[in-house]
């Protein structure tokens, strides 16, 4: 960015390859950052060593970094809301979707920046519905969308107007998960299971095939901002905003929390978790500028904990085999 640019990230994610890193900035434009070569080869060499020592991948800090250049953009129309990788994106052939305010979700080609298509869904009033949240389900052959009090899905396929509607509330009874679902993860594990987190301090979990509620999670002192599950599927992991705690939930046994993890977050500001490859560590942002880590293995317990910025960190995003988690700031 020019100097005196008030411009800045407000999330990342690594392509499932790990070639790539996606950013969204507050500007409304997408873009993808290449990882140089250098990295993946003389700067990386004892790389495999390092995986292998999830002590070592998670919580190790090193002053050194590595300059991204963007290889490319995408322009959204308005505000972006959520954005996430399609799942077999490779480094030479990727693609991505992205859902802004008042525009339909969109799916953006990684290599040049172009529009592929887009899915819409209307209000009552034949009015573009904003989505708030994406995600692809395991075989990336659907895609799961948060609205206000209901969960659409579009098949990846088949671009337009045609999606099945799930509402997350009983028209009878007024029973259900309230408010906007501002966040969707898929079980890696256990197929065809989902979970949505809402605006209303809820979590359920859902199956995909036909939407039925499994377990519904309450504890979150503010919104539910992210929720991801850990590699095996077993538990569930919820943040919120205005909430100083990431939550730990064994979807085998959902009455209460399994253990919980402190942050700095006070305000209505998303600020993001990432788990690393080995599965034992959970890294979060803060909005003290502090990157804290978590050992799993060992209920929560500290690892470790160091300061890149002086503000704010809203984004981490962990490389899916390489010890390079990266992070922006406001």
């Amino acid at each position: 960015e020019a100097p005196g640019s008030n411009n800045f990230l407000k999330g990342v994610r690594w392509s499932p390859a790990g070639g790539c890193l996606l950013g969204a900035s507050d500007d409304n434009v997408l873009r993808v950052f290449a990882l140089p070569n250098e990295s993946l080869s003389a700067e990386w060499e004892s790389v495999s060593q390092a995986v292998a020592d999830c002590v070592v991948a998670a919580g190790s800090h090193s002053d050194s970094a590595v300059e991204l250049h963007c290889t490319s953009s995408a322009k959204a129309g308005e505000t972006i809301f959520d954005f996430c990788w399609y799942p077999y994106a490779t480094d030479s052939e990727g693609c991505f979707l992205s859902t802004s305010r008042d525009h339909p979700i969109q799916l953006w080609d990684a290599n040049n920046g172009a529009l592929r298509c887009s899915y819409r869904a209307f209000n009552h009033l034949d009015e573009i519905a904003t989505a708030y949240s994406l995600a692809f389900n395991a075989d990336g052959t659907k895609i799961f969308a948060g609205f206000n009090q209901m969960i659409r899905i579009f098949d990846t396929a088949t671009p337009g107007r045609d999606h099945e509607d799930r509402p997350t509330v009983s028209t009878r009874r007024g029973e259900g998960q309230k408010g906007i679902i501002s966040s969707i993860a898929v079980c890696p594990a256990y197929r065809g299971l989902y979970a949505a987190g809402s605006y209303a301090r809820s979590t359920c979990l859902y199956s995909e095939a036909d939407g039925q509620l499994y377990a519904y999670l309450e504890g979150q002192k503010g919104g539910v901002t992210q929720v991801k599950f850990s590699a095996d599927g077993n538990y569930l992991f919820t943040g919120g905003r205005q909430d100083p705690f990431i939550h730990c939930w064994d979807i085998r046994n959902t009455c209460s929390t399994v253990f919980q993890m402190q942050r700095v977050c006070t305000t209505n500001q998303r600020l993001a978790f990432d788990i690393e490859p080995c599965g034992r560590h959970l890294i979060t942002a803060s909005e003290d500028g502090t990157i804290l880590v978590y050992d799993l293995s060992q209920f929560g317990a500290l690892a470790g904990q160091f300061s890149l910025h002086q503000d704010a960190v809203n984004g981490i995003s962990v490389h899916p085999f390489l010890p390079l988690p990266y992070t922006d700031l406001i």
